[in-house]
């Protein structure tokens, strides 16, 4: 059973991964629009010490640069979670755990607190 479900973790895994690289290659070749979560104004406008304003213009890849790294963040959690994931899946595969072992035990601690032979 153990080895089942580090299977079905392993290729869900390996499925985020996929999926997250597919978004990734999709939005920097063009085929996929980044999100767009950010649309700063045109301008910014500061108000100076004198009591006047001044408008400050912003370039357009601002609000794409903004966007395209809030997107490719959300992508690495993304694939941190689908290695997450397939690391369990393969710890699973490797070493089911059983109930019935028991760890084997450490030789008593003397108490002397000295190492080596006691000549």
């Amino acid at each position: 059973m153990d080895k089942k479900t580090g299977y079905l973790l392993l290729a869900a895994g390996v499925a985020v991964l996929i999926g997250g690289a597919a978004l990734v290659g999709m939005t920097l070749y063009g085929g996929l629009p980044a999100p767009r979560l950010f649309n700063a104004e045109a301008a910014v406008t500061m108000a100076l010490s004198q009591g006047g304003t001044m408008s400050v213009p912003l370039p357009p890849h601002i609000n794409t640069a903004a966007n395209l790294a809030v997107f490719f963040t959300a992508v690495f959690l993304l694939a941190v979670i689908g290695a997450k994931i397939g690391r369990l899946g393969v710890h699973l595969i490797q070493k089911p755990q059983s109930l019935k072992e028991e760890p084997p035990k450490r030789p008593a601690d003397t108490g002397s607190g000295e190492r080596g032979d006691k000549s």
